[in-house]
Order: C-alpha cells, then structure tokens, then sequence
C-alpha cells in the first residue's frame, strides 16, 4: 500500500491509501482540478516533481492550435516560395 501522510498538528497525522481514483491535479493553463493517472505518467517516463498535466479542454485547446499554427505556417511558406 502506497498513502500520503500529513502531518496536522503534534498529535494527529491523517495518512490517505493512494488509488486510481483519488490521484489528482490542477491544470498549469485553467487551474481546473482533474483526476491523474501516476502509474501512466511513470511509465512514460514523467516524474512528480517536474510532470505537468492539461486537463481535457486545454489539451485539446493546445493541439487545435498547433495544427492551426501548423497549417498557417506552410501555406505562408508556400506563398513566399511562389514569388
């Protein structure tokens, strides 16, 4: 068993069993708290210590705009290279 322990005052400790179902974060862009996956972020070689995590709508926010950065950037590259 893997748990967090706090520490609250000199008499009382809380120590909470960590499970797929209480791990959470808050996203670095909306501060929006949002459930997290510790085994998948470890197995793809993200740490505690400097792994941040998008929630749903800013990851997809982010990757809509780098696909539109994406395209934007070869049709002006396309433009400059007919003239």
């Amino acid at each position: 068993m893997f748990y967090v322990k706090t520490k609250i005052n000199d008499e009382t400790t809380i120590r909470t069993e960590i499970t797929y179902e209480n791990v959470f974060t808050v996203c670095p862009k909306c501060n929006k708290e949002h459930h997290t996956d510790l085994v998948g972020i470890i197995a793809n070689g993200g740490d505690l210590h400097t792994t941040t995590e998008y929630c749903t709508e800013c990851s997809a926010e982010i990757q809509n705009n780098a696909k539109n950065n994406a395209l934007t950037v070869g049709a002006v590259k396309t433009f400059k290279s007919k003239h």
